[in-house]
């Protein structure tokens, strides 16, 4: 019975379980090269049909190298931000990005399309061209607000390595200057009260008008340029409002007035 060995890079240097139902022993890794992760194994056990209740064992001498130079790597991804309601067109660039097939030799382009998954934040990503430094794809519709997660799943070479988190991480999030944000298209004027729900993002890309109540249940983020938001109350209920972060801090000018009766 065959069976395919995913060494992850995060299994170099301890000893863990590497393959859900099967036990190594004897292991010893070999981390002086930063990019292979060598695995001398003496003895694999695994669950060979030889009847029920009992297992056979299997004694092998064999090295695996775990290589980043097989490995897909993801660089970056742009744009970093789309709707909610999917159609955007995303560019993630990379290297080793080319599935292979089990020769080990590059797929052609028409069979590559549909030997790579995307999903971003768990939501997939419809892939619609591949090469070997460039994967690019168009979002669908988000449901929920999920974690920031960017994961590429390329035949041939499995998983691909993130080499920065902050430059391929992709939100789903609704501009204030576009109508379709609105229900029924409405943009809100000054004297209004508007309401972000739970499961909305709402990217501020403009000075707010004066706005009566502003009351945030799900999202809403300062784009990256001076903004003012002006509002006579703001009830952040359960929601967040986001004026930059700890890994990217906002380097512009916020201005937030809260105007009297």
């Amino acid at each position: 019975q065959a069976f395919r060995v995913l060494m992850p890079s995060s299994a170099c240097g301890r000893r863990a379980e590497l393959l859900r139902g099967a036990t190594f022993e004897g292991v010893a890794f070999v981390t002086e090269d930063a990019s292979a992760c060598s695995v001398e194994l003496e003895h694999v056990h695994h669950p060979l049909a030889s009847g029920p209740g009992t297992t056979t064992e299997l004694a092998i001498n064999a090295t695996i190298a775990h290589t980043v130079d097989l490995t897909p790597v993801l660089d970056a991804l742009a744009p970093r931000r789309g709707t909610a309601r999917g159609g955007t067109s995303v560019t993630i660039s990379g290297a080793q990005l080319d599935p292979l097939d089990g020769a080990g030799d590059p797929l052609p382009a028409d069979a590559a399309v549909d030997s790579v998954t995307v999903t971003l934040n768990g939501y997939p990503c419809n892939v619609t061209s591949v090469a070997a430094d460039e994967v690019v794809c168009v979002t669908g519709e988000r449901g929920e607000i999920l974690a920031p997660t960017t994961r590429v799943l390329v035949e041939g070479r499995g998983y691909a390595v993130v080499n920065n988190s902050l430059a391929t991480t992709y939100a789903y999030i609704d501009r204030w200057t576009d109508p379709y944000s609105w229900l029924n298209s409405e943009m809100p004027v000054d004297g209004d009260s508007v309401v972000v729900p739970e499961g909305q993002a709402i990217l501020l890309d403009e000075d707010s008008p004066t706005l009566f109540l502003f009351h945030i249940s799900g999202l809403v983020e300062f784009d990256r340029k001076d903004l003012a938001l002006n509002a006579t109350y703001i009830w952040v209920a359960g929601g967040t409002l986001r004026v930059g972060t700890h890994e990217e801090p906002f380097l512009q000018r916020a201005t937030i007035t809260l105007h009297g009766d």
